[in-house]
C-alpha cells in the first residue's frame, strides 16, 4: 500500500523534480537507488543522493497503468495470495526457494516461464474466511528485466486470489511520521540509520495480562534503552512531571504461525521484510544489497526470529537547520494511549527507520493483530497514525483484510492525513493534481465510508481574527490564541475598538463523507509536555478516549448509528465544524489545547 497521497521528490527549492530512467522501456518511469544515475538528467544523481538520506533503501516506479495517480511500488516484486492446501507441495510457500511461473509482462500479450524467488511468507495465516481456504501472503522477486506483469492463477502453483498486487510503498507527513519525505533535503531532515540494539531479551515493560482493552498500534514500534550494566532493557521514559513511567504493554501468550515462526513471541512483532532481508541468516548472494547497507548495520547479527519478536523503535530523523532530533514515533503514539486510555498496547511495527513501509509489511502486520485475536487477546482497537494511496488492485486486496478487522469487531482509528484537503474517493475517478498537494484515494482514512468499524480523524487548531471597527481596511490576525481574560494582556489590544470572530484551522484533512471526529491540537507531549501537531497524534488520542470509553462502556461495532454513538459519547458536536466533519464532531483535550 503506497502511502502519503503522492510521492513528492523535491529539490533544495521545492521544486518538483521529475525524474526518468534510461531504460529499454523509455515509457517506464522507474527511481531506482541502487543504480547509476541516469546521463540524462542530474535529478537521477540527486535522488540516488537523498534516497539515503531518506531511508528508503528500495527501487521504486510508477505503477502501471497508474501513473498519473502517484502511487509507487517496488519493480519486479508481486504480491500473492498462496493456498495452504497440501502444504508440503506448494514450492511458494517456501522461503529463498525458486519457482518458474507463467508470467504476461505489462504491456504485452505474449506469456513468458519467468524464475521468480519466495522473498517471505506471512508468519501468520490469512483467515480461513478471507479467501474461503486457509492461505498465506507471500511477497516474490524477479530479476528479468521486467517492472511490472501478471503471473497466472493456477492450481498447480496454489495462487488462488486474481488480484495480485504489486508491492506498494507506503508514506506518510509531516516528518518524524511514517514514510516521511516532504520536507527532505540537504539542510532539513535527515533519517538516521536504525539504532536496533545489540543486546535483545525481554524489556521492562509493565505487562499487562487481563482483560483490559488493547490497543494494537501499528506504527515503527516501541522504544527501550539499554540499562548501565549492559544487560537489563529499560522499558520506561520520563513523563510531562519528570516521573519515571513504564510503557503498559499487553502480554501475549502463544499464538499461531506458519511452522511456529514466531515461537517465544511474548510482547510484539516487527513486519519489516527489508530488516528480515539484512540478518545474519539471509541470502548471502540475493539479499547482499540489504545485508551491506549501513543503515542496518545494527540487524546484521541478528536471526530473523530475533527481528521478528522485537518490534524496536528505531525511528529517528534529525534536522540540520535548526539542530533537532525527532522520531521515535510508534513511541510517543503508544505513551499517549497508555496515559489518556489507562491501557496497555500491542506493538507492531510496519515501519523501517526512516518512517517507510509497504502494502505487504502492513498486511502481513494485520494478519499478526487477527491471530493474536484469535488466540483469545482482548485486541478492540488498531491505531493507524498513517494514510497514503493505493491502486485498485491494492484497494481490493486491503479491503478484504479490512473485512476481517470488522467481522472480529475491530475498532480501527484512521488518520485523515495533513494536507489541509478535503478527502476525496470516488472508485479512482478522480485523479490526483500534478503537485500531489491534496487528498485523493487515501487510505486507510476513506475506509470509514465502507466500513463501520473504521473511524477517521483530523486535527484541527483554534484561531481568532481581530478587524478594527472603526478601520475595516486594516485586519489583525491572531491564529492559536487562546479566548480568554489573558487576550488583552497578551495582545496589548483595546477590545472595544475590535470585533473578533473565532474559528477553527484544518491542519489536517477533512470531509463530511470520510471524516468522523477532530482533535482540537496541540496535544501535550507525553514525554516532555512540548505540544504536539498532526492527525497521527490526533488518531492516538482518539484511540485513548476511546479505549476509556469501552473499558466502562463495552460497544462491539456493528452498524454505523453504533459508531455514531461511540463517537457522540467521547466528543461534542460543533456547529463550526459541521460543514466539514461528519456531525461536527469535536474532542478537546482536558487541560485544552497547547500554543
Amino acid at each position: 500500500m503506497k502511502f502519503v497521497p503522492s510521492f513528492r521528490i523535491v529539490d533544495a527549492d521545492r521544486n518538483l523534480l521529475e525524474c526518468d530512467y534510461e531504460k529499454e522501456n523509455p515509457s517506464s518511469l522507474v527511481l531506482d537507488f541502487g543504480r547509476i544515475p541516469s546521463k540524462r538528467s542530474q535529478e537521477n544523481a540527486d535522488l540516488e543522493r537523498n534516497s539515503k538520506q531518506w531511508g528508503l533503501h528500495l527501487p521504486v516506479a510508477k505503477a502501471p497503468d497508474f501513473k498519473d495517480f502517484f502511487v509507487y511500488a517496488t519493480p519486479r516484486q508481486k504480491i500473492l495470495v498462496v493456498s495452504a492446501s497440501g502444504y508440503e507441495g506448494r514450492s511458494l510457500l517456501r522461503e529463498n526457494n525458486w519457482v518458474v511461473l507463467t508470467f504476461t509482462p505489462f504491456g504485452s500479450k505474449d506469456t513468458l516461464q519467468l524464475p521468480v524467488r519466495v522473498i517471505r511468507v506471512s508468519e501468520c495465516a490469512n483467515p480461513k474466511d478471507e479467501f474461503g481456504e486457509e492461505s498465506y501472503t507471500v511477497l516474490i522477486e524477479w530479476l528479468d528485466d521486467y517492472d511490472f506483469g501478471v503471473f497466472e492463477v493456477s492450481e498447480n502453483t496454489g495462487i488462488i486470489f486474481q488480484q495480485q498486487v504489486e508491492n506498494l510503498i507506503i508514506c506518510g507527513k509531516p516528518n518524524g511520521d511514517p514514510g516521511s519525505i516532504r520536507d527532505f533535503t540537504d539542510t532539513d531532515f535527515v533519517a538516521l540509520a536504525s539504532d536496533f540494539p545489540a543486546v535483545l531479551g525481554t524489556p521492562s515493560f509493565q505487562y499487562v495480562n487481563d482483560d483490559s482493552v488493547i490497543v494494537s498500534v501499528i506504527d515503527t514500534g516501541l522504544w527501550y534503552k539499554l540499562g548501565g550494566d549492559k544487560k537489563n532493557l529499560i522499558g520506561s521514559y520520563l513523563n510531562s512531571e519528570t516521573n519515571e513511567r513504564k510503557f503498559d504493554v499487553a502480554k501475549i501468550e502463544k499464538i499461531e504461525s506458519q511452522n511456529d515462526r514466531l515461537r517465544g513471541n511474548s510482547w510484539g512483532y516487527c513486519a519489516v521484510t527489508s530488516y528480515l532481508r539484512s540478518c545474519k541468516d539471509a541470502d548471502n548472494v540475493f539479499d547482499a544489497e540489504y545485508k551491506t547497507n549501513l543503515d542496518y548495520e545494527n540487524l546484521a547479527t541478528r536471526t530473523k526470529l530475533e527481528i521478528l519478536n522485537n518490534p524496536y523503535d528505531d525511528n529517528r530523523v534529525t534536522s540540520l537547520n535548526p539542530t533537532r532530533s525527532e522520531g521515535r514515533h510508534g513511541s510517543i503514539i503508544s505513551a499517549v494511549i497508555n496515559q489518556q486510555g489507562k491501557v496497555p498496547v500491542l506493538p507492531v511495527k510496519a515501519f523501517n527507520c526512516a518512517g517507510w513501509g509497504t502494502i505487504y509489511d502492513l498486511l502481513c502486520s494485520l494478519n499478526y493483530v487477527l491471530a493474536c485475536k484469535e488466540a483469545g487477546m482482548n485486541i478492540q482497537i488498531i491505531n493507524a497514525s498513517f494514510e497514503g494511496r493505493l491502486n485498485p488492485d491494492g484497494y481490493e486486496l486491503l479491503k478484504k483484510k479490512f473485512e476481517q478487522l470488522e467481522k472480529n469487531k475491530i475498532w480501527v482509528v484512521a488518520a485523515a492525513g495533513n494536507e489541509g484537503q478535503e478527502l476525496v474517493f470516488d472508485d479512482f475517478n478522480t485523479m490526483p493534481s500534478a503537485t500531489g498537494v491534496d487528498a485523493v484515494n487515501v487510505f486507510p482514512a476513506c475506509f470509514s465510508k465502507i466500513f463501520n468499524n473504521v473511524i477517521t480523524v483530523t486535527d484541527v487548531s483554534p484561531f481568532i481574527k481581530f478587524e478594527r471597527k472603526d478601520l475595516h481596511n486594516r485586519d489583525l490576525s491572531y491564529a492559536k490564541v487562546n479566548l480568554n481574560e489573558r487576550i488583552k494582556k497578551d495582545l496589548n489590544l483595546d477590545l472595544d475598538l475590535y470585533d473578533w470572530f473565532s474559528g477553527y484551522h484544518f491542519n489536517g484533512n477533512y470531509s463530511t463523507e470520510f471524516v468522523n471526529a477532530a482533535v482540537v491540537s496541540a496535544y501535550p507531549s507525553p514525554s516532555d509536555g512540548k505540544p504536539l501537531h498532526g492527525t497521527s497524534f490526533a488518531v492516538s488520542y482518539f484511540s485513548g478516549k476511546l479505549a476509556e470509553y469501552l473499558t466502562t462502556h463495552p460497544t462491539e461495532p456493528s452498524d454505523a448509528l453504533t459508531r455514531q454513538n461511540v463517537i457522540d459519547a467521547i466528543t461534542e458536536s460543533t456547529l463550526e465544524l459541521s460543514g466539514r466533519i461528519k456531525n461536527g464532531a469535536l474532542l478537546k483535550m482536558d487541560n485544552g489545547p497547547l500554543f
